[in-house]
């Protein structure tokens, strides 16, 4: 299964909400699944389009952790 989990944003910035959504990309990758995070800028990921990621990746799952603060219109 493809999922894309939806991070608030960059760890320095939302510690926790960041922290889980590494945990639960962790959990899901170690069962096998392909995952993919978007919104964490930390590591030096070029900034991408949501709408872009979801063509490219085409998740069966789509998880916005701590949807409030992500910014995002779901």
């Amino acid at each position: 299964m493809k999922v894309l989990l939806i991070t608030p944003g960059p760890a320095e910035f939302f510690r926790g909400p960041t922290s889980t959504v590494e945990r639960y990309r962790n959990g899901l990758l170690r069962r096998g699944h392909l995952c993919e995070v978007f919104g964490d800028g930390s590591q030096g990921a070029l900034k991408r389009s949501l709408a872009g990621t979801i063509l490219r990746l085409r998740p069966d799952v789509v998880h916005a952790h701590d949807a409030f603060r992500s910014g995002v219109q779901l």
